[in-house]
């Protein structure tokens, strides 16, 4: 997607994979990305309410990136082809998008709190708004914002979801240098455990040991 291309190239990595440098949470430009995961994302109202909220913010200085499925995405295109469904201008629509190469880069991320999606955030130091829509989503979302004050959190289906609400959340966020001071603390932690290394080196020698008794 040219508009995609275009927004990787516009910020560069800010969250490196093997420094936590501090960083300015007070950048003019900043990239915004959502997503709402690969298995409940079909719901056009959440989606609807996050693009009516950019439109009150209507600032040129931020970028949305939004992952909405390839069903969510045809709903979308339909609405704006044939209802007159307006998106704003700094809004890019996918059906997927590169998770990890958007997170490298963003200020923000607007989530479902899937575990991966948590884990993933909290390794490239990105503050969250979190969406939980089902499964273990509500629990991790409530341990992201609720204990860890990473970001905030809305339950979409006790009437907490709402365009105004949202777009002030998403100002207060990006513009309180606290949860990313939070969040940034806790990406040293777990960049400092090298559990995949280990996970696998487990595993070898594990096999290793069945090996000798084999043989």
């Amino acid at each position: 997607d040219p508009k995609l291309k275009q927004y990787l190239e516009e910020f560069d990595p800010i969250n490196p994979v093997d420094t936590v440098e501090p960083r300015s949470p007070n950048e003019t430009k900043k990239l915004i990305y959502v997503s709402l995961g690969t298995i409940f994302n079909n719901n056009v109202f959440v989606f609807d309410q996050i693009i009516q909220a950019v439109k009150i913010i209507n600032s040129d200085n931020y970028r949305f990136i939004v992952s909405l499925g390839k069903i969510t995405y045809e709903k979308f295109q339909n609405k704006i082809k044939n209802e007159g469904y307006f998106v704003p201008d700094n809004m890019c629509l996918l059906p997927s998008a590169p998770q990890i190469d958007i997170l490298k880069r963003a200020s923000l991320f607007i989530t479902h709190a899937g575990q991966n999606s948590a884990s993933e955030t909290i390794h490239y130091g990105v503050p969250v708004i979190c969406i939980p829509l089902n499964a273990d989503q509500p629990l991790v979302a409530k341990r992201l914002t609720k204990e860890l004050n990473l970001g905030k959190m809305f339950d979409p289906f006790y009437g907490e979801l709402n365009s105004r609400d949202l777009s002030k959340a998403i100002e207060d966020v990006l513009n309180d240098p606290s949860y990313l001071e939070r969040t940034l603390k806790l990406t040293k932690l777990s960049r400092s455990y090298n559990g995949n290394a280990n996970g696998a080196k487990e595993i070898v020698n594990f096999l290793n040991e069945e090996e000798k008794k084999v043989n």
